[in-house]
């Protein structure tokens, strides 16, 4: 257990899953940070790459339109040839990600995507 940097007494653990806490039993002190989740802090730079020769439904079309932020006649040379949907970070490309998760859409992450 640690001790208080004030006045020596034990610090209680008050942590949660938002947050790291310590509060002194004795005396005010107490010092807290946020848990970040890895995804969050991570700064690099993913791509992720609609990979070619996808099904073209009026879902795939939707979601890739949506996605890419393009008209249907361009979503699906996308689903057919393939091409770069985002160049982002982290957090971004995981919702992204998560979308295409529930599709038969096929994709690439490079770097390799670890979460």
């Amino acid at each position: 257990m640690s001790k208080c940097p004030i006045c020596g007494s034990e610090l209680i653990d008050e942590s949660n899953e938002c947050e790291i806490s310590f509060v002194c039993s004795k005396c005010d002190y107490g010092v807290a940070t946020t848990k970040t989740r890895p995804v969050i802090a991570d700064r690099e730079m993913y791509t992720l790459t609609i990979l070619p020769n996808n099904e073209i439904s009026k879902e795939n079309l939707m979601v890739i339109s949506k996605m890419c932020m393009c008209n249907f006649l361009k979503a699906k040379v996308i689903l057919e040839h393939g091409d770069v949907a985002s160049k982002d970070l982290a957090r971004n490309i995981v919702e992204l990600r998560d979308i295409l998760k529930e599709t038969n859409i096929k994709y690439d992450i490079e770097p390799e995507f670890k979460y």
